[in-house]
């Protein structure tokens, strides 16, 4: 699918002749994955981007997997193998059988293996997670490599055509947070906190002879595409004129750190809309690409070029569009709720595993609880995962689960029903997408936990493949790591789950929790969240309303002090049985199991209400020989102490 560049180019105006080649050139050659043989080399310009090649290195982590992750690069046609790389393929330390694309410009990339966003934490803005490419062992290298290259190319293509004099500035972009009683008037900052309400304003200069259609294009970190703002066909913004964004009350944000290019599009006439619904997913109807702005675009997201495109482009003050960028970086709060916080980088656990019911609930049964309106449980409302996930936990050892005893003991699992109605999936982040179902084989019980008190809350359960089998990856616990100390009084902690994100208040029960105290209606997250705590001394957790009798065992722990202007931290219903984990160098240690709460997050005379975890380091002979036991049971589910 190659293209005659040069003769393209060969007749533009002398003047824009050296910025053309370094910049729209190779936006036509980025967006149209070009061949070597059919490429422009002008000295000022990447060869890496002109030649449409990304240079990928290969790190000595590879080890016995670099002979075959090399045939697979060389085998792609847009990819060298070689140095100096732009992005060079690492292993997961902890689990080497994940490999990950590392960006080389970003600060650190040559110190270390990877950068996970939620390691200790950093106020470096451009900061980039690597970015998960997959695995040899189920296939998914080849395809996952070739899918990040391309919007790698697509991005390059994107960004090559930066601020050239012979574009119009026709509009501008500023991003700023949300206004609020507390900030009405909020500063201009570069780097913006993840999760935080934004406000945007577009403006149209002054000296556009037309008034203006704008379109702002926001390539993120992970380097997806999002339209971010659209002008009405009939209302364009005219010249000197500006416009604020409003995005209603959730607003926009960004949900992700690192580095946030934005092109701002303005035309003289008007771009369909239905152009921009589908680029979101890379496939447009050629009946849109009908001018020379939007054959640029077209071409530029879907990687396909137009042939159609003149022989001579022509680009001027009177081309009747322009295209500015301007850069933003997220950043992320030292600490975020759990739901409302950070989501987990691909895989950051690969050991966190989901406990849903397998009871599907009737087309007439959400037909019935869509009547009941507020008072119901609002299925009608729930995406099906929304509806079935219950329970977090950990695999500690090949289909061996750490969770919370109330996971599987508890009301409808009580006693051998557990092995009917729960199931595991395991081997994703995602709820939406991936992993394999496991049916429940044994469980095992502490002898001490009764229901509705979180007293030895804890139990393992055996699981097998209903059908596929998945690699697992299981996470250390506090036993098995020399050195490691035992967690206390203001140790940091993370919490991991897709619980509900809302704060609600104590004595809040049933389908009341459905509603956050703010109003908002509470959901299990798809992707999986994670928050860090500050463990509380025991005296101190003692001294809360409501807590001096659940201890004993226990890790208690709330928003750390530095925190204070942030979001509250907190677990909440539906994280239960997922871990607490702490860093031992590079290594995630897990310290503890989510079990109980008062509310979720409630700040009650001026004090946190604190989430309280199983201490692990109190149950290390407990987890030893339960492990024994379970692996000897069929079909039984057992009490153990």
């Amino acid at each position: 699918m190659g293209m005659q560049t040069g003769t393209i180019c060969e007749e533009t105006d002398s003047r824009l002749k050296t910025l053309l080649l370094a910049g729209f050139c190779a936006l036509l050659l980025a967006m149209s994955w070009v061949s070597p043989a059919s490429a422009i080399i002008v000295p000022t310009t990447n060869p890496n981007l002109t030649d449409g090649k990304i240079t990928i290195g290969l790190r000595e982590e590879l080890g016995k997997n670099a002979p075959e992750i090399e045939r697979i690069l060389r085998k792609n046609p847009h990819v060298r193998v070689g140095w100096p790389s732009e992005y060079e393929v690492s292993a997961d330390p902890e689990s080497p059988e994940n490999f990950y694309l590392i960006d080389m410009e970003f600060y650190g990339a040559s110190e270390t293996y990877r950068r996970w966003d939620q390691g200790p934490y950093t106020d470096q803005r451009d900061t980039r997670t690597p970015i998960f490419v997959g695995r040899l062992d189920d296939g998914s290298f080849a395809t996952d490599l070739d899918a990040e290259v391309r919007k790698i190319m697509r991005r390059k293509a994107l960004l090559s055509i930066e601020n050239m004099p012979a574009f119009r500035n026709g509009a501008t972009l500023d991003i700023r947070y949300k206004p609020s009683s507390e900030n009405p008037k909020p500063e201009r900052f570069l780097s913006l906190l993840t999760e935080f309400p934004l406000s945007l304003k577009v403006e149209v200069l002054e000296g556009n002879a037309k008034p203006q259609f704008v379109y702002v294009l926001m390539i993120k970190p992970d380097n997806e595409l999002q339209w971010v703002f659209e002008t009405a066909s009939d209302d364009p913004i005219k010249s000197g004129q500006s416009v604020y964004v409003d995005y209603g009350e959730k607003g926009f944000s960004f949900d992700a750190p690192g580095r946030h290019e934005f092109l701002t599009i303005s035309s003289d006439d008007p771009i369909n809309p239905e152009f921009f619904a589908s680029a979101r997913t890379g496939k447009i109807d050629p009946n849109d690409c009908s001018s020379l702005l939007k054959k640029i675009l077209c071409g530029t997201i879907t990687g396909i070029y137009d042939p159609t495109l003149p022989k001579v482009i022509r680009v001027g003050t009177d081309s009747g569009w322009s295209i500015t960028r301007s850069r933003y970086y997220g950043s992320r709060p030292p600490v975020e709720a759990v739901g409302g916080g950070e989501i987990v980088g691909d895989g950051f656990a690969p050991w966190q595993v989901q406990i849903y019911s397998n009871q599907t609930y009737t087309a007439s049964q959400i037909a019935a609880d869509k009547k009941l309106g507020s008072k119901g449980k609002l299925l009608w409302k729930q995406k099906p995962f929304q509806r079935y996930h219950r329970c977090g936990g950990t695999l500690i050892a090949q289909n061996i689960v750490l969770t919370a005893a109330h996971c599987v003991a508890k009301g409808p699992t009580a006693g051998q029903k557990v092995l009917k109605v729960r199931e595991v999936r395991v081997g994703t982040q995602n709820l939406e997408r991936g992993g394999e179902k496991y049916r429940i084989v044994s469980v095992v019980v502490h002898a001490g936990y009764r229901p509705g008190n979180p007293k030895d809350d804890i139990a393992l359960v055996r699981i097998t493949p209903k059908s596929k089998r998945v690699p697992q990856k299981p996470i250390l616990l506090t036993g098995n790591v020399r050195g490691f100390r035992s967690t206390g009084a203001g140790d940091r902690v993370q919490i991991l789950g897709w619980g509900y994100t809302g704060v609600i208040k104590r004595g809040v029960r049933g389908n009341d929790r459905l509603v956050a105290e703010d109003g908002s209606r509470q959901v299990n997250e798809a992707k999986l969240r994670i928050a860090e705590l500050a463990i509380l001394g025991s005296s101190e957790c003692r001294g809360r309303k409501g807590y001096r009798n659940v201890v004993v065992k226990k890790l208690c722990a709330e928003t750390p002090k530095t925190s204070e202007k942030r979001k509250t931290a907190f677990s909440c219903t539906n994280d239960s049985g997922g871990p607490v984990i702490r860093w031992h160098g590079r290594k995630k240690v897990q310290v503890g199991i989510i079990v109980w709460g008062i509310g979720c997050g409630d700040i009650e005379n001026g004090k946190q209400n604190p989430s309280l975890f199983v201490d692990l380091a109190q149950y290390t002979n407990w987890i030893i020989t339960a492990k024994r036991r379970i692996s000897q049971l069929e079909g039984d589910v057992v009490t153990h102490r």
